[in-house]
């Protein structure tokens, strides 16, 4: 995920430091039903300000038993 302003200029580098971003999520499943996946804390790339990873184990978020 990358974190720009509206017009695509880059946020100030300070701001960036004192922000933080939160990801939640719902799954819908084939079956109709929703699940919620737990709010995750997503830390910012230290060698790219502004660019943010996350991956998901949705087996694991979700109780899925493989």
């Amino acid at each position: 995920m990358v974190v720009s302003y509206h017009d695509n200029s880059p946020l100030d580098i300070d701001r960036l430091k004192k922000s933080k971003m939160e990801i939640s999520a719902e799954v819908v499943l084939k079956t109709g039903g929703r699940r919620t996946i737990e709010t995750q804390l997503v830390k910012m790339s230290a060698e790219n300000p502004g660019i943010y990873a996350l991956k998901i184990d949705l087996r694991s978020q979700l109780g899925i038993k493989s």
